[in-house]
């Protein structure tokens, strides 16, 4: 007999089990939404993390912090890739320096392209030349490129702004993209009705060829089209720009500008007037209707007023007194911030009685920083004993620290015998507090007491949350009181301490200063530093420096002028723009030279500095 296993015969299960069917079926919905809830809530919370960190570097960059603003979007982007306003930052942070990358972060922001930066290809932008995805002939590089060549219509993107376009526009001229450049010129038409753009970028185009003809041509066709600050500056940037026939050039500038505030009656219109101004542009005939248009724009800036004014003293100084009282009349109307900026500017046209009229000790006991700066006009009219009185007074509103450092400082322009004792006794009440002491040093030294500055300025070089910042404000009270050799022996304990003898801008500022003072630096030095730090000018003018001060006057000329990026002389600070003036008035340019050199502001150079501009032109005008 066989087993009985052998005997069953298999039969599948036919009934229907609803409830298990159902209970699988819920748990496989569980499973499908619970996941994409998963992901759709992981995605929101990368994206939320994404506009926070892009928020704060946005706050970075107003703070002036590029690097680590640049790492912030590096972050936003991996947490969102999509981020506009990320990638917008981060191409305009690449553009400005140099890196052809942010023509791949302008594609995504401007063009109607949901390619990622950097998904088309494998790219290597190593040599700086921007991606294979680009190409400089027009023609299709890669397969997969997006731009659909001449083929079909570049789009913009529902994101993008006239601002992006332009900017990729120009930024893909400067990196030798000109089809590209084109192409979203065309586009900008078309979405904005631009029709002058196309001939601006033109016009770049030819610039970037060297050719002067067609690019001068092409303004002039923008403007044709449209006048607009843009395509007015524009064209005034041109012929300001050329070499070759300049004082016909110069008149068309000017009046190119005075358009511009015709036509723009807000910040571009007062800036191309204040360009006249500063780069001396105008007729002299011309200059008091350009002042009189230029204070109506203006409106009640103090700060733009008082330019017109200062302006108004270098041109017509009989009108000195009528000038100044109207400045004196503002201020006694004017909130506290606004009559200490009126006071400081008619203390440094060395009005320092008419500064007391603008604001009496008695009008500013409500404000801390008023009082101070009434005192220190009473100092300068040297009215001690009133201003000794005020600060004794139960109405001073000062704290302890800042009114011990008036008390010292007025002892110490007295000449008092025991003033560093003072100091000392001050500071060492305040030791422990960084921002207490590096108040009172930039008073000490103000006050002329500089080895007392010497003696405890290395405690503050010692605390990485204050050494910059220290050495950078000390450094200016040197330069503003014109103590060429404080200045120097604040970079000799700087380059001395652990925090900033490294760092590669102090060291250009001192060599800088070294120069300027008829020292040695090493030429190696200067070379290495400006070549790896391309984009800054500082450095590229210190190298110049020391050409010119080897003989080595076209070098000199080379690296402020040929050495991309190129130096915008308006953008440099007055002791490098007059560096820029003694390079070109030493290749024989002594009209060019005695241009810049007359533009830079009264008062805005040391005596080292002045010395040194002068030494420089003078020789050149006689033999000129």
């Amino acid at each position: 007999m066989r087993p009985v296993f052998y005997e069953r015969k298999f039969r599948p299960y036919n009934k229907f089990n609803g409830r298990f069917f159902w209970r699988l079926l819920l748990l496989i919905l569980a499973v499908v939404v619970g996941n994409a809830v998963w992901k759709f809530g992981e995605k929101q919370v990368s994206h939320f993390q994404s506009v926070r960190q892009t928020a704060e570097a946005e706050a970075l960059l107003r703070k002036g912090q590029k690097g680590e603003a640049l790492l912030k979007l590096r972050a936003a982007l991996g947490n969102d890739p999509r981020n506009v306003q990320a990638n917008r930052l981060t191409a305009k942070l690449l553009d400005a320096q140099g890196d052809s990358r942010a023509l791949e972060y302008y594609r995504f922001v401007v063009l109607a392209d949901e390619v990622l930066p950097g998904e088309l290809a494998d790219i290597n932008f190593s040599h700086g030349g921007g991606s294979d995805f680009f190409g400089e002939s027009g023609d299709v590089v890669l397969s997969g490129d997006r731009f659909h060549g001449s083929a079909k219509k570049t789009e913009i993107s529902k994101h993008a702004t006239e601002s992006d376009a332009k900017a990729f526009a120009y930024a893909a001229v400067a990196y030798g993209n000109q089809r590209i450049a084109r192409e979203v010129a065309l586009a900008a038409v078309h979405k904005w009705n631009r029709s002058e753009f196309p001939h601006l970028v033109n016009a770049a185009i030819h610039v970037r060829n060297g050719d002067v003809v067609a690019a001068e041509e092409e303004f002039r066709n923008a403007v044709a089209q449209r006048e607009t600050a843009e395509t007015l500056n524009a064209l005034a940037d041109f012929l300001l720009g050329q070499k070759e026939n300049q004082a016909v050039r110069a008149t068309e500038g000017a009046v190119l500008l005075e358009r511009v505030a015709s036509v723009d009656r807000g910040e571009s219109g007062r800036a191309a007037l204040k360009r006249i101004f500063v780069q001396r542009l105008a007729e002299p005939g011309r200059i008091p209707a350009l002042l009189s248009k230029f204070r109506s724009l203006a409106g009640n800036d103090p700060q733009e007023l008082l330019f017109a004014d200062s302006i108004e003293l270098d041109c017509f100084p009989a009108n000195r007194d009528r000038v100044l009282d109207g400045v004196v009349a503002r201020a006694l109307n004017a909130p506290p911030a606004e009559r200490i900026v009126a006071v400081r500017w008619l203390l440094s046209k060395n009005d320092a009685a008419r500064a007391a009229q603008a604001l009496p000790v008695r009008d500013a006991v409500g404000d801390a920083d008023a009082f101070e700066t009434a005192v220190e006009t009473l100092f300068a009219l040297e009215k001690w004993e009133g201003a000794v009185g005020a600060l004794r007074a139960p109405s001073n509103p000062l704290e302890p620290h800042r009114t011990a450092a008036l008390l010292a400082s007025a002892a110490s322009l007295q000449g008092d015998k025991q003033s560093r004792e003072r100091w000392i006794a001050v500071l060492d009440q305040n030791k422990g507090d960084p921002g207490k002491t590096l108040f009172l040093l930039q008073k000490a030294g103000a006050a002329g007491q500089w080895d007392v500055v010497y003696e405890r300025f290395p405690s503050l070089l010692n605390e990485p949350a204050w050494a910059l910042q220290s050495f950078s404000l000390l450094a200016d009270t040197a330069r503003g009181s014109g103590d060429a050799e404080a200045l120097l022996e604040l970079h000799a304990l700087a380059l001395n301490s652990r925090m900033l003898g490294g760092d590669p801008a102090v060291r250009d500022q001192a060599a800088f200063d070294r120069l300027i003072a008829g020292q040695e630096v090493p030429e190696d030095e200067l070379e290495e530093r400006s070549e790896a730090f391309r984009e800054n000018s500082s450095m590229r003018v210190t190298r110049a420096l020391g050409l010119l001060a080897e003989g080595s006057r076209m070098r000199a000329l080379y690296e402020l002028e040929e050495v991309q990026p190129r130096i915008d002389v308006e953008k440099l600070a007055p002791a490098q723009q007059a560096v820029f003036a003694a390079v070109l008035s030493a290749s024989g340019r002594v009209s060019e030279a005695e241009k810049i050199a007359g533009a830079i502001p009264e008062g805005a150079l040391m005596p080292q500095e002045r010395e040194f501009l002068g030494r420089h032109l003078k020789p050149a005008a006689k033999a000129d």
